[in-house]
């Protein structure tokens, strides 16, 4: 009983660092200061390799980004995206945590079709960059325009790689 206390405890730390550096120049925590604007998606996946690597595995940023797969960069991505909109926009009368809606959406994302998944990836990425591929800082970003991917969204997306819509994904990002 008491190995499955502190696995529970060291994942429910993990999960806190974890959220605290998907946040980073988004929300102060832990005595992290902002200072500056909010990373691109690549500066985030080497911010956060960086603070959870152990020190004998401290890489170069472009060793950092060759070792991760599109799916993983799409995944942090709409980590991100979650959580950030659940900051800005959360329900207070809703008890469901970040991580619930997260590992809802990934659980409805991974039973969808092959396409689905990489029109939602795509999408993920745009609105992604739009948000936070700007060199903006937070308070800068218009918080009405901080969203998750719509089914609308993916849906148009599917059209455009099918050759039914031409047109950039960036296009609709925040409509």
């Amino acid at each position: 009983m008491k190995v499955i206390k502190l696995m529970r405890s060291l994942l429910k730390t993990e999960k806190g660092l974890f959220r605290t550096l998907l946040l980073c120049n988004i929300k102060e925590q832990n005595h992290r200061p902002i200072n500056g604007a909010v990373p691109n998606l690549e500066a985030l996946i080497v911010y956060i390799d960086q603070h959870m690597a152990a020190r004998k595995q401290l890489r170069s940023s472009e060793a950092i980004l060759r070792s991760y797969e599109p799916s993983v960069k799409s995944r942090l991505a709409c980590l991100r995206l979650y959580i950030v909109t659940h900051l800005i926009h959360r329900d207070p009368t809703n008890n469901t945590t970040n991580w619930e809606l997260i590992d809802q959406q990934l659980e409805y994302v991974r039973s969808q079709s092959e396409v689905y998944r990489i029109a939602y990836d795509r999408v993920v990425e745009a609105i992604d960059k739009e948000l936070f591929g700007q060199k903006k800082k937070f308070e800068d970003i218009p918080h009405e325009d901080i969203r998750v991917p719509t089914e609308e969204d993916v849906q148009e997306e599917m059209k455009s790689m099918s050759g039914g819509a031409r047109g950039t994904r960036e296009n609709v990002a925040l409509d």
